[in-house]
């Protein structure tokens, strides 16, 4: 793998971690790769997962937290966590 299909493989979505692996190398050397080719590096941390942007939209919608843990498969403690963690980041 080149470091242009390295590149071109993170645009479409692979994660450093991916690529690493693919190639036998650090995730570190990946994205030092990556910044050298001039290509922006998406932010570490967890991406939101569906279930929990659904789960957001439901109580948008007027859904209580166990009712959106319900419809969503999200564990109630998660969904309330997420609440209080969203609470703060709005005030």
């Amino acid at each position: 793998m080149t470091v242009d299909d390295i590149c071109r493989a993170y645009r479409e979505g692979a994660t450093a971690e991916q690529l690493a692996a693919q190639c036998g190398a650090s995730s570190r050397t990946v994205l030092r790769a990556l910044r050298e080719h001039g290509v922006p590096v998406r932010r570490q941390g967890r991406p939101r997962s569906a279930a929990r942007e659904r789960a957001r939209a439901l109580i948008a919608d007027g859904y209580d937290a166990t009712s959106a843990a319900e419809a969503t498969g999200l564990a109630l403690d998660n969904v309330r966590s997420m609440l209080a963690y969203d609470a703060t980041r709005t005030t």
